[in-house]
Formats: C-alpha cells, sequence, structure tokens
C-alpha cells in the first residue's frame, strides 16, 4: 500500500493473494442513514485472474453489521485512466463506524 498523487496505491507489485487497504471513518456515522462514497479508481493490470474491488462496511465496534455492494475496479490505467465511482448504502441500526475498503 502506498501514495501516489494523493491517490491510495494497493498492490502495485501484483503480490498474490487477497491485499487489502482500509480506512475507518467515526465523524458523522449514525445508523439508519445513507452514505454515499465517490471515488476514482482504475487497475494497471485488466483483464487479471485478480479482483480488485472498493466496498463498505458498516460497524457497531468490533462487530460487523453489514457491507454495501462491492465496486468491481475493471478501467485500464493506461488505457482510460482514473474513472469516476461511487457506492450508496444506508446503514443498519447502532452503525457507529465506517470502514472503506479497498482490495486487489
Amino acid at each position: 500500500f502506498g501514495v501516489s498523487g494523493g491517490f491510495a496505491v494497493l498492490n502495485n507489485n501484483d503480490y498474490t493473494g487477497s491485499n487489502f487497504a482500509y480506512y475507518d471513518v467515526t465523524d458523522g456515522v449514525s445508523g439508519n442513514k445513507s452514505f454515499i462514497l465517490n471515488f476514482d479508481a482504475a487497475t494497471h493490470n485488466p483483464p487479471s485472474s485478480s479482483t480488485v474491488q472498493v466496498y463498505l462496511e458498516f460497524y457497531n465496534g468490533t462487530t460487523l453489521l453489514g457491507t454495501s455492494s462491492k465496486y468491481t475496479v475493471k478501467n485500464d490505467f493506461s488505457t482510460y485512466g482514473l474513472l469516476p465511482a461511487s457506492i450508496s448504502h444506508t446503514s443498519p441500526s447502532n452503525t457507529n463506524r465506517i470502514r472503506v475498503v479497498g482490495l486487489a
């Protein structure tokens, strides 16, 4: 995991297995509230056998309450650059933390 040009870069070396990076958000988080994540994403190696995804996890403390739909990144950075995407989800009751997850 690294940062390049202000963007998070995950698994640029194509390591095998599942590689995750995440960021936890607590400010302004509560249950039964609509949240939208707007982001730009790309992969450097499509099509590949690995999956590149971005999604949200909703927690109360350490208990996972739910997961948003998973956005699968398929666009090639060298061809299209970073493309905008978004995920929206309503938080389950008792949510007090949202985890933004990147998987590569």
